[in-house]
């Protein structure tokens, strides 16, 4: 299993003190892009190093609805990348009309609605070369080769046609593609991987159907699958690599049957309890100090992982046999911490890149926070570190997005500013850079630059949201650190276990879902996709209790879909892989 490293009176201790001691900027809104038509699902956010020492770029990726991926840009001035450690190694242009975000191409993903997006760049990482990765409603992966170089090479580079030709078309799922991610041969939790370690790249995809699956690249660039990871009881919407070492894989999986699972290859090893509804996203977390340094109560707690839900809470679990029962190896045990402060779903977290200069900050290197997205219509930033008797909030910081979800979040990792897509079609970035310079601010603007106007819609709109949901805009910036939960997981002993009894009872979350055509309030809205050339999903209330077979009858003559057994039975698999009893 992987080992914590002992960095206890490492440099990086004195970094995190440091940054922590340092007052911190917070976030705002620099950057409207616009493009897609319909509901942002997922964001991947990347930097490349181009061919000949030329520069580096930052990379978003979005992917919609609308069954488009769009790419926006920008070249990283050589100022950025020296107080941020990274880059390309060789001159960058100065700041000028390139510095912003500029449109990059569009890539088709079928005609069914896209979920997920990832990038892998190619093994030589100096090439500016890589393939961006699509995953969707029709269940297929669609690989396109990306040549970041390409946008840089032409002034009138053409953003209006829809490339649609995929270099392969990956055909292993059955259902629905939820979540894709992708990781370096020499990624390991237990920070023993090389840098330079050879070995082809690896990623991750996860379904509907009930399974995650991995993938290697071969000489020809061309992906194959590698591992098959089955015993999920629904459906799987996150997955994470522990290790991707070859030979050495090890995986997380977050399921739709309420559990984390850890696998070996494809051999299940360890299983998770204690969300109280679906599990959405995983990210693992490197070791970092407590905030308090004497604080020894999570001393040989081993890596650590945190997972989201649609229970709101965030539970951090730990990866060591040392927090397992005694006798019961295959049992995860209790989540070593939880932190609450979203009101609603929590879809996504995502690690935040090292602290810089940047962000106002005399440190560099060492960071602990992560950011999450919700249904509840916020981001949320928070320090993972913090322990129960430590009197600093958790939560950090909460905006306000002027959507009724958010679906997706990502980081970029050379400027550290936060991508985020959700239900108005809108990519949103944050950052919490100080443009203290002419050059600062004209790498701040590009495309997207948001006018009085529309900062002041902006405002109007969360608003209005706040008030759809209940809750007060701008209200207090708080959470806190509660109890670890009694339920027992020693019914987890067995990972091969099949019996449905295993599975606690979900409960319904605190917060309800209020129909906006109906204004009846449901525990769970789903969305109903009808048919491929229907420009929204029709939106589904459930309550826990309800006769799903009833209920999907129900929606069919209400919006005049006939009454055909095939729809019945699809509506209520639907309903009890979503809200399983």
């Amino acid at each position: 299993m992987v080992q914590r490293p002992d960095l206890a009176s490492t440099e990086l201790q004195q970094q995190l003190l440091a940054h922590r001691a340092h007052p911190r900027q917070r976030h705002r809104l620099t950057h409207l892009l616009r493009g897609h038509t319909s509901d942002v699902k997922s964001v991947h956010a990347t930097a490349l190093a181009l061919p000949n020492g030329s520069g580096t770029v930052e990379l978003i990726f979005s992917v919609s609805r609308d069954s488009t991926a769009r790419t926006w840009f920008r070249l990283v001035p050589e100022r950025v990348q020296q107080r941020e450690g990274g880059g390309g190694g060789g001159e960058t242009s100065s700041a000028g009309a390139q510095a912003g975000w500029r449109s990059g191409p569009t890539f088709d993903g079928g005609g069914r609605y896209l979920n997920s997006v990832t990038f892998v760049s190619n093994e030589d990482v100096r090439s500016g070369k890589g393939q961006l990765i699509l995953g969707g409603l029709d269940s297929l992966i669609r690989v396109y080769n990306f040549d970041a170089a390409s946008l840089l090479s032409s002034a009138d580079l053409d953003t209006t046609t829809v490339i649609s030709e995929p270099f392969q078309v990956v055909q292993e799922h059955y259902d629905n593609i939820t979540c894709l991610r992708s990781y370096p041969s020499s990624a390991s939790a237990s920070g023993s991987g090389s840098a330079s370690a050879s070995g082809p790249p690896l990623f991750l995809s996860a379904s509907w159907d009930a399974t995650a699956r991995s993938y290697r690249r071969d000489a020809k660039g061309r992906w194959n699958v590698l591992h098959v990871l089955k015993g999920h009881k629904s459906a799987v919407w996150g997955v994470e690599c522990v290790d991707a070492r070859p030979g050495e894989e090890k995986y997380l999986t977050a399921s739709a049957d309420l559990f984390i699972r850890l696998y070996h290859g494809e051999e299940l090893k360890v299983i998770w309890a204690g969300h109280q509804d679906v599990v959405r996203s995983l990210v693992l977390l490197p070791f970092t100090p407590p905030s308090n340094p004497e604080d020894t109560s999570q001393d040989d707690i081993g890596p650590l992982f945190l997972s989201t839900s649609n229970d709101p809470p965030l539970l951090i679990n730990s990866l060591s046999p040392s927090a397992r029962p005694p006798n019961q190896p295959t049992n995860g045990g209790e989540p070593v911490k939880i932190l609450e402060g979203h009101s609603s779903i929590v879809y996504e977290c995502r690690l935040c890149p090292p602290a810089s200069s940047s962000s106002s900050s005399s440190t560099t290197g060492a960071r602990s926070e992560v950011v999450t997205s919700s249904e509840d219509g916020t981001l949320r930033w928070w320090d993972w570190t913090v322990s129960a008797s430590d009197s600093t909030s958790a939560l950090l910081e909460t905006v306000e997005m002027p959507v009724e979800s958010v679906w997706c979040v990502a980081c970029l990792p050379l400027s550290g500013d936060v991508v985020a897509g959700g239900s108005d079609g809108v990519v949103r970035v944050y950052s919490q850079a100080e443009l203290t310079s002419k050059e600062d601010q004209e790498f701040g603007e590009g495309e997207g630059l948001p006018s009085e106007a529309e900062r002041r819609e902006e405002e109007r709109l969360v608003e209005e949201v706040a008030r759809k949901k209940g809750r007060r805009s701008q209200g207090a910036q708080t959470s806190e650190l509660v109890a670890l939960p009694t339920t027992t997981t020693s019914d987890l002993s067995d990972p091969s276990a099949s019996s449905e009894s295993s599975a606690p009872a979900a409960a319904p979350t605190s917060v309800k879902q209020v129909h906006p055509e109906t204004g009846v309030a449901y525990d769970v809205l789903l969305p109903i996709d009808i048919s491929d050339d229907h420009p929204e999903p029709l939106l589904l209330g459930v309550n826990r209790g309800d006769d799903p077979a009833l209920i999907a009858r129900d929606f069919l003559a209400r919006n005049s879909l006939g009454d055909s057994e095939r729809y019945v039975a699809d509506i209520v698999a639907f309903v009890e892989m979503m809200l399983p009893r």
